[in-house]
């Protein structure tokens, strides 16, 4: 799939002749300017230029493409100028995590942008974030983000990961998570008290309801508990973690009136 600023980079990394002040001028990374470049030689097929000690110089192929491309970048400008160019923008998070602001940022962009469209991805942070800087997902929320200098990572909201039960019924002993999130092996780490018998389901939602009914104790994120309303208690000393909530995009991203707008409805949405 062919990406509009790819195809930008490429225009002008064409100008300039060199990466190094292509990306000085983009103000992007000089590694994430290369990363653009490799993914539209790889959605093309074929190489665009010859990378020499002094910088780089159209193929045969890229000299062909640049006149192709110079007026398809025209052509799009004017769109732009017209607002008449349609969008589509691959938004990725964690399933839960979305349920904490994408109906309210789907239903503004919706209306303000009935042509464009958003595309859901998810799973678990780790690879929203590996999607993003691989440029198969334009832009996600994502839970304590790995700080990368080739990525814009702004954090927007906090959340707690506690240790919980049923404020009627007095649970089993066991404990209820999701082994394949991070706060849940560093939670049993730290609990003291922490049951031996486990029972596993990658489920927050049904966490909380076998919680709820006196099953064991519930590892779960406090807006989770909120936003369903569980008869829930922290369990008294026991420990916690404290969860980041980011906003993650490549630094092209961002550019237009559209991506603006999604970046702005996020952020509000926490």
């Amino acid at each position: 799939m062919l990406r509009i600023n790819d195809l930008k980079n490429f225009i002008e990394i064409s100008n300039f002749k060199s990466l190094k002040q292509t990306a000085t001028k983009l103000e992007i990374t000089q590694p994430a300017l290369s990363d653009s470049l490799k993914r539209l030689e790889t959605d093309l097929g074929c190489l665009l230029f010859y990378r020499t000690k002094n910088g780089v110089s159209l193929t045969p192929t890229g000299r062909k493409l640049l006149e192709k491309s110079k007026t398809i970048w025209n052509s799009i400008n004017e769109l732009q100028a017209r607002d008449e160019l349609i969008t589509n923008v691959t938004l990725g998070c964690h399933s839960v995590v979305g349920s904490y602001f994408l109906p309210n940022v789907l239903n503004s962009i919706g209306d303000q942008y009935p042509d464009n469209r958003i595309q859901l991805r998810h799973g678990f942070s780790r690879e929203i974030q590996e999607g993003i800087q691989n440029g198969t997902i334009d832009i996600g929320v994502v839970v304590n983000a790995i700080q990368n200098p080739d990525l814009v990572i702004r954090n927007v909201a906090q959340d707690n990961v506690c240790i919980w039960r049923s404020k009627k019924l007095t649970p089993k002993d066991q404990l209820i998570c999701d082994p394949g999130l991070f706060q849940s092996s560093s939670l049993i780490k730290k609990w003291k008290n922490c049951p031996r018998k486990l029972l596993t389901s990658s489920s927050l939602e049904l966490i909380g309801r076998l919680t709820e009914s006196g099953v064991g104790y519930g590892i779960l994120p406090e807006r989770i508990v909120e936003n369903f309303n569980f008869n829930l208690v922290k369990v008294p000393n026991s420990p916690s973690y404290k969860d980041e909530f980011s906003i993650v995009h490549r630094p092209e991203f961002g550019k237009n009136k559209f991506e603006k707008d999604i970046i702005t409805e996020i952020k509000s949405s926490f």
